[in-house]
């Protein structure tokens, strides 16, 4: 009985270290996670304001230069967009 005893705390031992290297793991793994969370929530708040900011570029007017009406005051670029707004979305 003394042999069994003393394999069985040996195996308990050995499944006890096992388990916290297992447990080391699972937190690196965590760690890990949580930082690519957080860039991938920045990215899609990035994402987010270029549509927010476009969508309102597309429902404010733009000044036709070529009209006939003389030339526009607008400092909008040839394309319609503000010099800042086409630098936010590259």
């Amino acid at each position: 009985m003394l042999t069994e005893s003393v394999i069985a705390r040996s195996d308990l031992e050995r499944r006890l270290q096992e388990l916290k290297q297992e447990l080391s793991t699972g937190e690196a793994q965590l760690v890990v996670l949580d930082k690519r969370r957080r860039e991938t929530t920045d990215t899609m708040l990035r994402i987010a304001g270029a549509i927010q900011m476009l969508e309102e570029l597309l429902q404010t007017p733009v000044h036709n230069s070529h009209s006939g009406l003389g030339a526009s005051t607008d400092s909008r670029s040839a394309n319609g967009l503000q010099p800042a707004a086409v630098e936010a979305l590259a």
